[in-house]
């Protein structure tokens, strides 16, 4: 619970920084640097974390299959979702409203 805290502190605090600098135009030099570094360093140590912990390193072979399976179901939803919207909206594969395919068909 303190973390959580102190997370949220962390957000209350840097927003109106941020925010400050945005509508002052200040541009702090090397920022996305810092970014990239703190990223990767979460990534890790939640990579190290999970690494860790016995219970998961012994199903990872079925979470990585249920997590394989979900993306699969989640991708094809996707796309067969995008597909009907875009035909029952009249657009064609290049997002082109009522547009005839060229060739082919000449008047």
């Amino acid at each position: 619970m303190a973390l959580l805290a102190l997370y949220l502190g962390m957000v209350v605090v840097g927003y109106p920084i941020g925010a400050y600098f945005r509508k002052k135009n200040i541009k702090i030099k090397g920022i996305g640097t810092v970014e990239t570094v703190t990223i990767a360093f979460l990534v890790f140590m939640m990579g190290a974390r999970i690494g860790a912990n016995d219970e998961v390193v012994r199903s990872l072979h079925t979470i990585g299959l249920e997590a394989f399976v979900l993306v699969v179901l989640a991708f094809v939803g996707s796309v067969f979702c995008i597909s009907a919207l875009r035909r029952l909206l009249g657009y064609d594969k290049f997002a082109m409203k009522g547009a005839k395919p060229k060739g082919g068909d000449t008047e």
